[in-house]
């Protein structure tokens, strides 16, 4: 079924950004982001299935000695995917392929999370701030 799904974006559900205006030079970027378990499904009328895959992200930037937090961010994401002639795909069966090919969805989800940080932090004194990925494919 993996040859059937096709990424089709990114919504951003919900973010909260709070500079704390604190002047450093360095420091150190943490990040956070937790699938959530329950996937929204989206049955239509032609042919395809479409469901979104919840995501919600932490940031948190430190100064250079970690004693001070420079930014926090919190974000929520709906990470789209549609099934294309999806005869026989079932809620169950879509779950358990998520759970079985995690890795697959990981990629697209690094790639959502990434871009919609970036898109935020370019509006931002932190523009070019560097992101790490989520998630640990090797897992």
């Amino acid at each position: 079924m993996l040859d059937q799904i096709r990424y089709m974006g990114y919504e951003v559900k919900k973010t909260s950004f709070e500079d704390f205006n604190l002047k450093t030079v360095g420091g150190f970027v943490q990040l956070e982001a937790n699938i959530m378990h329950d996937v929204d499904v989206y049955d239509s009328e032609d042919g395809n299935f479409y469901f979104s895959m919840p995501v919600v992200v932490e940031v948190s930037a430190l100064d250079e000695g970690r004693e001070s937090k420079v930014f926090s961010l919190e974000h929520s994401i709906g990470v789209d995917f549609i099934v294309v002639k999806a005869d026989g795909v079932s809620v169950e069966s879509l779950q358990s392929l998520i759970k079985a090919e995690i890795w697959f969805f990981k990629n697209y989800i690094d790639l959502s999370v990434k871009t919609s940080l970036d898109k935020i932090f370019s509006e931002t004194r932190f523009s070019g701030v560097s992101i790490p990925n989520y998630s640990d494919i090797d897992a």
